[in-house]
């Protein structure tokens, strides 16, 4: 077998993705989390202060929908490098609140390109949102 374009063996296989497509759609079941606007981070409760849950979930999307479309425009050696994100309840409860809203962009996926972009885009939409630094360095795949 020849290795992919970033030097790596990646196959995946119909039934993989059946399975894969089978979790999002279970995990899409599970209703979004609210956002506690004054820290912006997602909280469990129904409290809705004068919409504004709903313009944070709202401008969460349009975040993580201009990261993917920034994402696909840019080709695969020219991504920025990521920071590993520290596993605190605060960015845990953004991720949960990111995850629904990948949904609808993976079961539109066409190909394992398309779903790298989705979530590198995801990846650069919760440094976004959580205020990490991206390094202005790039990250570079060799053959």
């Amino acid at each position: 077998m020849s290795p992919s374009s970033n030097g790596y063996n990646v196959r995946l296989f119909p039934h993989r993705m059946r399975m894969l497509r089978l979790r999002m759609r279970r995990h899409r079941r599970q209703p979004a989390p609210n956002v506690d606007a004054t820290v912006n981070i997602p909280v469990v409760g129904d409290s809705n202060d004068d919409g504004t849950v709903a313009q944070e979930l709202e401008q969460m999307r349009s975040t993580l929908e201009e990261a993917i479309l920034e994402t696909r425009s840019t080709p695969l050696e020219n991504r920025r490098r990521l920071p590993r994100i520290p596993l605190s309840k605060r960015n845990r409860a953004v991720v949960r609140a990111l995850n629904p809203m990948l949904v609808t962009y993976l079961e539109a996926s066409r190909d394992l390109c398309e779903t790298d972009s989705i979530l590198f885009g995801a990846a650069v939409a919760l440094c976004r949102i959580i205020g990490a630094k991206v390094s202005h360095g790039w990250t570079r795949y060799w053959p």
